[in-house]
């Protein structure tokens, strides 16, 4: 990133250099991660290096935590252009339900709690902020921070009016997602998720 120089071979602009300036300095407030694969594995070498005060990340909402689902990046399916092999005529269909990070993969990916904290479910994405910064960006921190994945993951997706319209790939996986569904039976399994 710090290295990189314009795709047509141009010399770099002033707002350019600016914002290398910023990424270096860790200076950076927003990433935003949406690959449609092996998005965690991306969360894991930007954030480190770019340290956001807040992370973005699309979801693969189907799997509840405390259960960790990680679509690894595939030099093949990029050099197909992000085309799945289950995409293509006469294969199955689409198994979107496999594909990505689900919520506690991308806690994992983002290096837990500690350093980051989830700030809102909307669906099939994610806000995590860092967890440093959590009580001075935040004003309701102290009330959301007991907030756990779990909590998360039910008000934003479980719970949400659109899951199964919007959301058809629970049909096609052959497989009722809901059978992962079974609330943590005790607050310490409710952190531990965390």
């Amino acid at each position: 990133i710090l290295a990189a120089t314009p795709c047509d071979g141009s010399a770099a602009t002033a707002g350019a250099d600016a914002v290398r300036g910023k990424v270096a300095a860790g200076q950076v407030d927003f990433l935003k991660v949406d690959v449609d694969y092996g998005d965690c594995d991306f969360l894991e070498e930007l954030v480190p290096l770019l340290k956001p005060k807040f992370v973005h990340a699309e979801m693969n909402p189907h799997f509840p935590p405390p259960w960790a689902q990680r679509q690894h990046f595939d030099t093949g399916l990029f050099a197909r252009g992000g085309q799945h092999p289950s995409d293509l005529p006469g294969h199955g269909g689409p198994a979107h339900w496999i594909r990505g990070c689900s919520l506690s993969g991308i806690a994992q990916a983002l290096g837990g709690r500690t350093r980051y904290a989830p700030v809102q479910v909307e669906f099939d994405h994610v806000l995590f902020v860092r967890a440093d910064l959590a009580s001075e960006l935040l004003p309701r921190w102290e009330r959301m921070e007991r907030l756990s994945l779990w909590d998360h993951w039910l008000a934003g997706y479980f719970c949400h009016p659109l899951r199964h319209v919007a959301r058809e790939d629970e049909r096609t996986a052959g497989f009722d997602f809901r059978r992962l569904v079974a609330a943590p039976s005790t607050a310490a399994e409710a952190v531990s998720e965390a």
